[in-house]
């Protein structure tokens, strides 16, 4: 793969940051990848080349690209903490395939940092949220350690969010509002971006597992002149150390000598971060997990599906469901009848039961209970334990995942 004509072209929104995408192993065309800054934040916005070495690393492992060359310097520390991230993604996921060698026309250059400021992506949800509280908490406002930039990526973390079409022009409407409205209460000053990433692939399996991170790192390098620290929010805890997109032995090895990428919240678990959130007043009607859609004027989230459930599960057990928690203040069994729990939040929906039996809401448990059996079925599916995870496996050694990702593709067009 050759990244070239990397470029910042101005629009009437601010600027469009991008390159051009050239596979060299892999019979797909020539591709342009794009980031949209809009103004303000667009003046500080730069094609850095770490930005597109990132995301395109990550596909070139997963379609057998021999390299992966850029035009100019690459910054030594980042080779190295990619190269360790790409060995541990290819150990979780695609075995026996070779990382990519990182090449730049320009050779490896140590960068110098800008002054020091620091940032996080913001999406309004739990995790971003319990984050920046105790950001705020543990330094204020005048530490160099003190968030004063908010990312706030369009459309991102949703699969589809980018559509044109009623149900996420009103998600990225939600999603916007708040992390306008948070930025407001904590001081912050919020950068806006677009994306094209998923162009590369995105859609498919292994980047839904693998690239979280990636793709939000390789945006923190865009901003290399305004921050030199920027954090992601954590996923999961240090109970469930399992392979995912956003992980302590990824995160943090997406960073250069001049941008560090921090791994932030994972030793809070979710029900804890949600217990965090809601001690913040000022800032909880605010607060934006569900991913439903067109919902009706002025609501942040729908109350019914399994993500607003489990946000409200944990708010009643922390005693803050109702006003001025944006959720209905009421909790019952009926309402949690129809979910499915999906394998990636059995241990968020599993944590809560021991809890609900010490409150005496055996209903609830009875409930969930066999849900949670149900996923955990799925869990061993993704762990490749049985037949079909042989089938799998056998699939990503020889095929790199390509005959899944084939099978899904006819299973959705057909």
């Amino acid at each position: 793969m050759e990244i070239t004509d990397r470029r910042a072209d101005r629009t009437p929104e601010g600027v469009r940051v991008s390159a051009r995408f050239a596979w060299e192993d892999s019979d797909r065309p020539v591709e342009w990848v794009a980031f949209d800054v809009e103004a303000p934040a667009a003046e500080f916005a730069d094609p850095a080349p770490e930005a597109f070495v990132l995301v395109g690393a990550l596909a070139a492992i997963h379609r057998g690209e021999r390299r992966v060359r850029t035009e100019g310097t690459l910054c030594p520390r980042f080779r190295d903490g990619l190269r360790t991230a790409l060995r541990t993604l290819e150990t979780w996921y695609t075995p026996r395939l070779s990382e990519p060698v990182i090449e730049a026309s320009g050779g490896f250059v140590v960068h110098t940092p800008s002054p020091a400021r620091a940032g996080l992506f913001l999406s309004g949800g739990v995790d971003s949220l319990s984050a920046l509280r105790t950001n705020r908490t543990s330094f204020g406002t005048g530490h160099p350690c003190s968030y004063r930039d908010a990312l706030f990526v369009v459309g991102f973390g949703t699969l589809g969010g980018n559509e044109a079409a009623p149900r996420f022009d009103d998600l990225r409407a939600r999603q916007r509002s708040s992390a306008e409205a948070i930025s407001r209460i904590a001081g912050l000053e919020l950068l806006v971006v677009r994306s094209s990433v998923e162009s590369l692939g995105e859609d498919e399996e292994f980047f839904l597992r693998a690239s979280h991170s990636a793709h939000l790192a390789a945006i923190a390098h865009l901003f290399g002149r305004r921050l030199t620290s920027v954090a992601i929010a954590a996923s999961y805890d240090p109970t469930q150390l399992v392979p995912w997109g956003t992980h302590p032995m990824l995160d943090p090895n997406y960073g250069s000598s001049a941008v560090e990428i921090r791994h932030e919240g994972f030793g809070l678990m979710r029900r804890e971060r949600v217990a965090n959130v809601a001690g913040w007043k000022e800032a909880l009607p605010h607060l934006i997990v569900c991913s439903q859609g067109p919902l009706a004027s002025g609501r942040k989230n729908c109350g019914r599906c399994e993500k607003c459930l489990r946000t409200m599960l944990a708010l009643m057990l922390a005693d803050a469901l109702g006003h001025p928690a944006p959720f209905p203040g009421n909790f019952d069994a009926k309402q949690l009848a129809s979910i499915r729990i999906g394998p990636a939040v059995v241990p968020f929906w599993s944590e809560f039961l021991d809890l609900l039996r010490r409150r005496g809401r055996n209903d609830l448990v009875a409930v969930i209970e066999p849900r949670l059996a149900d996923a955990r079925r799925s869990v061993r599916w993704f762990d490749d334990r049985g037949w079909k995870g042989r089938l799998r496996r056998v699939d990503r050694r020889l095929f790199g995942g390509r005959l899944l990702d084939v099978w899904r593709r006819r299973r959705h067009s057909g």
